[in-house]
């Protein structure tokens, strides 16, 4: 056991004068390897299709804040629930499964989302996984199913808020600039519309119930409120209809980019060289150092 721990402790006694000559005697091996590393990884780097990033900036538009609640909403309140949207929630549709599904059952979109592999910008082409997608007679050779989409839409589409300032932040990423720029633009035009529609069918709901509980109470405090009640949503449906920035207000719209946002070559290619230095001279000195312990031993 002693001897053991003894024989431990010599080869892990080493000196960096010791470390010093040996890497100094696979200088040149390491320096070489090292370059032929880096030159690996800028041409891997180089592989790696561009992507391109639209980004956008909206608020939450004045119009999906119906009226607040005022003296006669404590009777409302008895009737019918009163329409809330809220920031969080227009963020939590745009992060649904039920919103993505508009998108999914749309071939084109779950083409360039789930086909395309890479774009040729000067030859305006795409390339296709083959095993998903036959190019040439433009049908699924295996359709990719809703939950993997779904999980690949959520790599390219990014949606954050700031708490202080209320801006909503969408970004939509894609190997073509224009797809990119159409993303983003669909997504912000389905939510408004989504958002809309719902605000519409859930107001008129509301006008159907009041006027039911007209018919049924006969007192003229009910029935003034009520009427009150009718007056909002009706206002409410005819805003709705005035403009097609419902739920969000776009305040920077989506842009075409013109430079690619990822890969960072730059990057990719000086930690492929970092690690190919470590790890080469790593390998030779604990090499050297390796044969010298057998050889005291």
């Amino acid at each position: 056991m002693n001897q053991n721990t003894n024989i431990n402790n010599d080869f892990f006694d080493v000196s960096f004068k010791e470390i010093f000559e040996s890497a100094k005697n696979h200088s040149k091996k390491i320096l070489l390897l090292t370059l032929l590393g880096a030159i690996i990884s800028a041409i891997f780097s180089l592989t790696i299709p561009e992507k391109y990033i639209s980004q956008a900036i909206s608020i939450k538009a004045e119009i999906s804040n119906p009226s607040s609640v005022d003296a006669a909403g404590g009777l409302l309140q008895i009737f019918g629930p009163q329409s809330n949207s809220s920031t969080d929630k227009t963020l939590t549709i745009l992060k649904s499964r039920s919103f993505f599904r508009n998108f999914y059952n749309d071939d084109q979109f779950l083409f360039e989302l789930m086909a395309v592999e890479s774009f040729d910008i000067k030859q305006n082409s795409y390339r296709v996984d083959e095993d998903l997608y036959n190019q040439k007679d433009n049908i699924w050779i295996q359709r990719p199913s809703f939950e993997s989409s779904f999980e690949v839409f959520h790599q390219e589409f990014n949606v954050s808020s700031d708490l202080v300032t209320g801006e909503i932040y969408t970004s939509t990423k894609h190997v073509n600039p224009v797809v990119a720029l159409q993303w983003n633009t669909a997504i912000l035009a389905k939510v408004n519309q989504i958002t809309k529609e719902k605000q519409i069918i859930k107001s008129s709901s509301a006008i159907d119930y009041y006027k039911t509980q007209l018919n049924n109470d006969n007192s003229l405090a009910v029935k003034s409120v009520l009427m009150s009640s009718i007056s909002k949503e009706l206002q409410t449906i005819a805003t709705s209809n005035v403009t097609d920035e419902y739920s969000l207000e776009v305040i920077d719209p989506p842009f075409l980019p013109e430079r690619s946002s990822e890969p960072n070559n730059a990057v990719i290619s000086i930690l492929g060289t970092i690690l190919s230095f470590v790890l080469l001279f790593t390998y030779f000195v604990f090499s050297d150092l390796y044969k010298s312990f057998n050889r005291k031993n």
